[in-house]
């Protein structure tokens, strides 16, 4: 419930406002009454309400001037401010203070409920974009302050899962992906730095009887697309509101330790077992493999081209199979890409970068290691081949026909190396078609179509169901596309809809 608290000099006209929110606000509770302004003030700041209904006119500090001083230090805070002067003078003051309605004297009571539900729907609003910002704070490590989050979160314990979609995010391209939050309706907490991941903020209650491993393992499986492989982190025991930051601070270790590429895993944690974070697999698996570094370098010194990319491949598969992290192999495939750029004798910054980009491109798209080493050979390798047709390929009519294939498979899984195959080039070189004439990657572009059918569908005809226009669009899971819409056009699916056919009123 919301809080409410009434500041009236007449005990009156306090204990009729104090009733009317009683019986007729169900949503609101009254947390505390003052019958003057600096009394008004200071509880205000103690008790933190929701709404404040205050008399125009108060001994020793108005009402105009609570609500100024209050919402220059919380503009959460939204006030009604109630004169019995009819006056556009007051009516204006009170509006220039920040009122959110100002109702004259003597009070109706069907006035002020009316005034009290168009509220509800206004702190609702605040409350989800307050959350989601405390979210990011809890989520990027940063301070926030627990009292809030216990008042717009507020439960006693909670449990914490996560879903990641293939690799780790982007952390060398500067555009890495929407931010995905929970829907405004939804009685959870998500956030996600991208559209391919989810943490979940569950609070207790609403497990039931079912534990934590099995919740989260049915959202994963409604939220796996095809050609994907998924990491699920959860924490085992109950998390208090004050240890999220820890907590999540884990789970994202946990991620960046475990991912492996192509292969699917469960993983749970304690927030008392940090050291669940240590040398996974042992220091001789996780040693420099020097050796073989040594053998590709020569290769790759005496342009052995051929031999090299069987070498590398090799390697590729055997740490896949020792179970090395994303973040080692993504350590190797630098590593090997600078010694082609020494030994290539390219000098060029702009295609330096370039290839930074695309191997960061290649470790969040590849769903698999044989599609991680297809897109990395062809990018070490680049220079010392010439794609077939590359001049006739690489120009906007070529992007057109690819644009064109995607728009009629939209409601098929796609994956890279499924447009590659259809078209005969490398991932490689359909990454930097992408990049180079929209900006995205293939991924990005194909999420970025999706949006803007599911827009044109809610356009033509908003009697669709979500879950209708989720799989038209090539969602499965009707949740996880609403994220991802809100995501992309700021408000949700049925919020775009209904915004949609007050504009057709208008008209």
């Amino acid at each position: 419930m919301y809080k409410v608290l009434v500041a009236d000099d007449e005990p009156m006209a306090l204990q009729m406002m104090i009733k009317i929110v009683t019986d007729r606000c169900p949503e609101f509770e009254i947390c505390d009454t003052a019958a003057d302004g600096k009394e008004a003030l200071d509880k205000i700041r103690k008790e933190k309400p929701d709404v404040v209904i205050t008399d125009i006119k108060m001994p020793l500090v108005s009402g105009v001037r609570i609500c100024e001083l209050i919402r220059e230090e919380n503009p959460d805070v939204f006030f009604i401010i109630i004169s019995g002067y009819q006056s556009f003078e007051y009516a204006q003051r009170a509006i220039r203070s920040g009122a959110a309605d100002y109702i004259l004297k003597p009070i109706v009571p069907s006035v002020l409920q009316k005034a009290m539900a168009k509220l509800a729907e206004k702190i609702r609003v605040a409350y989800y974009y307050r959350r989601n910002r405390l979210l990011r704070q809890i989520c990027n490590g940063s301070d926030y302050d627990l009292d809030e989050m216990r008042m717009i979160f507020p439960y006693e314990s909670l449990y914490v899962g996560f879903v990641r979609q293939n690799g780790l995010p982007r952390r060398f391209t500067k555009n890495v992906g929407r931010e995905i939050y929970s829907d405004i309706d939804e009685q959870y907490m998500i956030y996600g730095r991208d559209e391919m991941e989810a943490l979940y903020l569950i609070p207790t209650e609403m497990l039931g009887t079912q534990s934590i491993k099995s919740y989260m393992q049915k959202v994963a499986d409604r939220q796996k697309k095809a050609n994907t492989y998924q990491t699920i982190i959860y924490s085992e025991k109950r998390v208090q509101v004050e240890n999220l930051t820890e907590v999540i601070r884990l789970i994202y270790d946990a991620l960046a330790h475990y991912t492996v590429i192509g292969k699917n895993q469960t993983i749970a944690i304690d927030q008392k077992n940090a050291d669940l974070l240590g040398h996974r697999n042992g220091d001789d698996k996780q040693a420099a493999d020097e050796d073989s570094f040594a053998d590709m370098e020569l290769l790759i010194s005496d342009h052995k081209i051929d031999q090299a990319k069987r070498k590398i491949q090799e390697a590729f598969h055997r740490w896949q199979s020792q179970d090395r992290p994303q973040g080692w192999m993504e350590y190797a495939a630098r590593n090997l890409n600078n010694l082609c750029i020494r030994y290539q004798h390219i000098q060029d910054n702009a295609e330096i970068i370039n290839r930074e980009i695309l191997l960061d491109d290649a470790f969040y798209e590849a769903a698999n290691v044989e599609e991680l080493t297809e897109a990395v050979l062809g990018i070490l390798f680049q220079n010392e081949e010439t794609e077939k047709n590359v001049t006739k390929l690489d120009s906007p009519e070529f992007l057109k026909e690819v644009l064109e294939y995607l728009h009629h498979h939209l409601k098929d899984p796609l994956s890279m190396s499924e447009v590659c195959r259809t078209f005969g080039v490398s991932q490689t070189y359909l990454s930097k078609i992408f990049r180079k004439y929209t900006g995205l990657s293939f991924n990005q572009k194909v999420t970025e179509l999706r949006m803007e059918k599911a827009k044109r569908i809610i356009q033509e005809n908003s009697e669709y169901f979500i879950k209708e226009i989720a799989e038209m669009v090539g969602y499965q899971d009707q949740f996880y596309f609403s994220r991802v819409f809100r995501s992309y056009v700021g408000k949700s699916p049925s919020e775009y809809a209904d915004e949609l056919e007050k504009y057709e009123e208008l008209d």
